[in-house]
């Protein structure tokens, strides 16, 4: 199989150090036990100087306006407003130029530092995960932040966490609307969940593809990031396969259950969409049955059911059903 690919944008943060001019300078959320880290004394060319206290972050490849000029404060997992306005424009104006210039180098991603945090998207938030120089992630170094707010937090861990750092294949899960042409109703797409498939080492060479064949999936090693709860979950996964081969194997999730099968257990295209067909029928013809006998439960339902602005729109030329078809003529 081929080397593990991790979409998603890198983050490097790096505690500020005192007395050390820098032409941007972050702060990167302290470690576990830790307060918060030493503010810079002040940027390049000194013309802004950080005051006591005070912490600069940015995160998520992106910069925040509530991100700078406040202070971390992990045990309440919320920023407290901190400098002037005027100090934090000229800040976030300083690191805009700086990422500019970094991309005009040609260096990936915005580089504040040493300390890298692999990030992952979805809706409404970012997961930044700490990763090593080889991009292996630790779980048990991340941070969820929140869109709107750009406040960071500790995401709920839940299940068997790894120990140590680990490969992993990100599959998200997304969800998407084709819009409507009619009502003028754009396309979108919302990524609700990353789904983490650990991925480990054989040791193996690379094949005669040129595949790296020292890599495979491990399909029982599993977690998954959610935008809602913001949590990172260990997935439960159930085989239902006897064959040991691992290269004969498919992992599938279906409405949040994870399961191992065979391909030659899994249904094809045409037959999935014909499935799908035959409940929407089946579904449909309940409905009407139910309506002629006048159940309670049908009517409830279709009063739920949208319904069409074009056949509540009223036809000015309909004839009054109150007035004798003499009295048209």
């Amino acid at each position: 199989m081929q080397a593990p690919v991790t979409p998603g944008r890198w983050v490097t943060l790096q505690p500020a150090q005192a007395g050390q001019a820098r032409t941007t300078s972050a702060a990167s959320p302290p470690a576990r036990g830790q307060g918060c880290p030493a503010p810079a004394a002040g940027l390049s060319q000194g013309l802004l100087q950080q005051p006591a206290g005070q912490t600069w972050h940015a995160g998520s490849s992106r910069l925040h306006q509530g991100a700078a000029g406040f202070s971390w404060q992990r045990s309440a997992s919320r920023l407290n407003a901190k400098g002037s306005k005027k100090e934090m424009d000229a800040y976030l104006e300083r690191l805009e130029q700086a990422a500019e210039e970094q991309q005009d180098s040609g260096e990936g991603g915005l580089t504040l530092g040493e300390r890298v945090y692999h990030s992952i998207k979805l809706e409404g938030c970012d997961f930044l995960i700490g990763s090593t120089n080889d991009g292996r992630l630790d779980l048990s170094d991340m941070f969820v932040q929140d869109d709107e707010t750009g406040i960071f937090a500790e995401p709920e861990r839940q299940g068997e966490m790894p120990t140590g750092s680990l490969h992993f294949q990100e599959i998200p899960w997304e969800l998407e609307s084709l819009g409507d042409i009619l009502y003028d109703k754009p396309a979108w797409a919302k990524i609700q969940k990353v789904y983490l498939i650990a991925v480990q080492t054989t040791g193996d060479d690379e094949d005669e593809d040129g595949y790296r064949a020292g890599y495979r999936l491990d399909l029982d090693t599993v977690f998954v990031l959610d935008h809602k709860e913001r949590t990172l979950a260990r997935c439960q996964v159930e085989r239902q396969t006897e064959n040991s081969d691992e290269n004969n194997q498919v992992l599938c999730i279906r409405d949040g259950q994870l399961t191992v099968e065979s391909p030659d257990m899994l249904a094809s295209e045409e037959e999935i969409v014909t499935a799908f067909e035959e409940a929407e029928d089946a579904r449909d013809k309940d409905s009407i049955r139910a309506k002629a006998i006048g159940s309670k439960t049908a009517l409830e339902e279709d009063s739920e059911q949208p319904q069409d602005p074009m056949e509540l729109m009223g036809d000015d030329f309909d004839e009054p059903d109150d007035v004798p078809a003499v009295d048209m003529q």
